[in-house]
């Protein structure tokens, strides 16, 4: 959905998203963020294969079953470096949040 996108974004905005580390390769774990091009973070091709951005899982959403949900963010250890801005808290369908090993205020 529209407003999980907007707080990922709000989230990589905050924290420094160009400088943080990505894992590679990307067709093992996952593209880097990239909010310039509209995508579904959860269905991105790379190289002519279907991946997801870094750190997430998706699960269906309980309020759409036709639609995909952020359930885990999992950035730990990514060089995140700021604050964590408060629209994280919007992400309903969020199961787990790990960010530890990063510098992060908030």
């Amino acid at each position: 959905p529209h407003s999980q996108l907007m707080a990922m974004e709000s989230l990589f905005n905050s924290t420094n998203g160009e400088r943080w580390t990505w894992k590679e390769p990307f067709s093992l774990y996952g593209t880097p963020w990239n909010f310039s091009i509209p995508q579904n973070p959860c269905s991105v091709e790379y190289n002519g294969t279907m991946t997801k951005w870094q750190g997430i899982t998706c699960l269906v959403c309980p309020t759409n079953t036709s639609q995909q949900c952020l359930g885990l963010l999992n950035l730990q250890a990514y060089n995140l470096n700021g604050s964590i801005p408060s629209s994280v808290g919007s992400l309903n369908s969020l199961t787990q949040l790990i960010l530890s090993n990063n510098l992060l205020t908030g």
